[in-house]
């Protein structure tokens, strides 16, 4: 693609038009003014630099410049994606508004040229050679979100950030504010991870990506896709095939993620496929058949997995390892990775948890943020920049989002 802005935008005429200049290491930015969603809306953002590229689009970190707000733009490219996955999107961000769920701005969708690598044809009724460079017209939807400073990997992963067991409560109760919200409106999330929590400046916490989010009032009578929730973070029910699920895969993806707190040292199991999952599920939280599965019915997958069932559950005996003097983290963490999906603790539950009712009192982050990032922050400098993006990118662009 030649320009990563579309025709219907005009550009700052002190402004360079080519796509080289429209990266991070651009010498100048370029301004979108887009076409209007509404007859009294319009689009102004300047670029200010390329913070990711995946499969299926760009984001860019941008500026209104109406307002001076920070914004990220979500640029998804439409043939790369199916239209039903983006509305999906849209239509639930639109709907669930809450101060734990990262905001929609703006919308709007354009279309532009894309241009593939040259091609060299040889005539042969002539000795001439004809280079072709061949084009289309794309439609690409931008979607302008809240801008976030950081994602909660990033953040779990740079050891000059000492988390307190006050800061952890701190962000695991946000999460859970926002996962109560949506599971209340029926919202179910499916890709709960590190890299999909945002965190900003001021410390407070935006559950953002929803591309594999779904309504559970939209269940077919085939129920949804067992394929869904990165696989370290992903429950054992949806392992074993099961499609009539609900909110309970999500908090188990809140349990795989609450253990990073503590053991900062990647995903607590991570297997290579479905069934080394499910093995080393088995190790952690007992047997999965039947019995403990209770409730879950049609496990298409079951009968070929070959679990091992001599398993004894030991999760409150792992966990305490971590976090010895908090017996409150211990039990909350073993409610969360319930194999019984009937057992297992909702968000609202959790959020009445002694866990943070109990001293220390939840604290907030910004001020350690703040004193570790002031002089070192991912968008300070072109150094930065580029050792972040990748990182960075994961916050709005998923390469397995609309996949």
């Amino acid at each position: 693609m030649t320009n990563c802005l579309s025709k219907n935008f005009t550009l700052n005429p002190n402004t360079a038009t080519t796509g080289d200049n429209c990266g991070p290491h651009s010498p100048t930015s370029a301004v979108l003014t887009g076409g209007p969603v509404s007859p009294s809306t319009c689009h102004n953002y300047e670029l200010l630099t390329l913070i990711g590229e995946g499969t299926y689009g760009q984001v860019f970190k941008a500026q209104d410049v109406s307002t001076g707000r920070l914004v990220a733009i979500k640029k998804i490219i439409n043939r790369l994606t199916s239209d039903e996955h983006i509305r999906n999107e849209i239509n639930l961000l639109d709907q669930i508004r809450h101060r734990n769920i990262v905001q929609l701005i703006d919308r709007y969708d354009s279309r532009e040229d894309e241009v593939y690598e040259p091609y060299v044809s040889n005539s042969k009724s002539s000795n001439t050679t004809t280079t072709t460079t061949p084009c289309h017209q794309t439609i690409a939807q931008y979607l302008v979100f809240e801008f976030c400073d950081f994602d909660l990997h990033q953040l779990l992963y740079d050891m000059r950030l000492q988390l307190s067991l006050a800061h952890i409560k701190n962000i695991l109760r946000q999460i859970l504010k926002g996962m109560a919200y949506m599971h209340d409106r029926q919202v179910l999330h499916r890709d709960v991870k590190p890299e999909n929590i945002l965190v900003n400046a001021r410390g407070k916490v935006r559950i953002a990506d929803f591309g594999f989010a779904q309504c559970l009032s939209g269940v077919s009578w085939s129920g949804f896709s067992a394929k869904v929730v990165t696989l370290a973070y992903r429950a054992p029910e949806l392992l074993v095939g099961y499609r009539f699920y609900g909110t309970p895969i999500d908090m188990w993806s809140v349990g795989c993620l609450m253990a990073e707190f503590w053991t900062r040292a990647g995903p607590l199991m991570d297997g290579d496929d479905e069934r080394q999952q499910l093995i080393k599920i088995s190790r952690l939280c007992g047997p999965i058949n039947s019995v403990s599965l209770l409730g879950v019915r049609d496990m298409y997958f079951m009968s070929d997995l070959y679990l091992p069932q001599m398993c004894r559950r030991r999760v409150r005996q792992m966990f305490a390892v971590q976090c010895v003097d908090d017996s409150n983290a211990v039990d909350l963490f073993d409610r969360l990775l319930s194999v019984n999906v009937d057992r297992r603790i909702t968000a609202a539950q959790a959020l009445q948890h002694p866990l943070f009712a109990a001293e220390p009192k939840a604290c907030d982050i910004c001020h350690s943020l703040r004193s570790m990032f002031a002089a070192n922050h991912p968008y300070n400098s072109g150094a930065d920049k580029q050792c972040n993006s990748n990182k960075i990118s994961n916050n709005y662009v998923n390469n397995k989002q609309y996949g």
